[in-house]
């Protein structure tokens, strides 16, 4: 368990980014959310992850498809602090990365 939970202290790290309700354009168009909802699996400062499914045809369950991670930033905090070279760096390394779970 985290530190925190061992000393019995509560963590006071928030998230500046919050997912949105409805995943937006072709985005939404070619995933969603999944079986039970928005799933959120990890955040950080400024970025959340949550899990997504490749949308399947209507009426069809997610079965046939696995689960993928997409990461969300809020543009807001990133350009009040400055950090959009910081971002495209990570974009960049991000990109470059070669391995099968990681989508290109």
């Amino acid at each position: 368990p985290p530190m925190t939970e061992l000393l019995g202290l509560v963590s006071v790290h928030a998230c500046l980014t919050r997912p949105p309700v409805a995943l937006p354009g072709q985005l939404g168009e070619l995933f969603d959310w999944g079986p039970g909802g928005q799933v959120v699996i990890g955040q950080g400062t400024f970025a959340v992850v949550c899990k997504i499914w490749a949308n399947s045809h209507p009426g069809r369950s997610h079965a046939g498809s696995r689960p993928l991670a997409l990461q969300i930033i809020a543009q807001s905090p990133i350009e009040a602090r400055e950090m959009q070279d910081q971002v495209t760096k990570e974009m960049t390394i991000q990109q470059d990365l070669n391995h099968p779970h990681i989508l290109r």
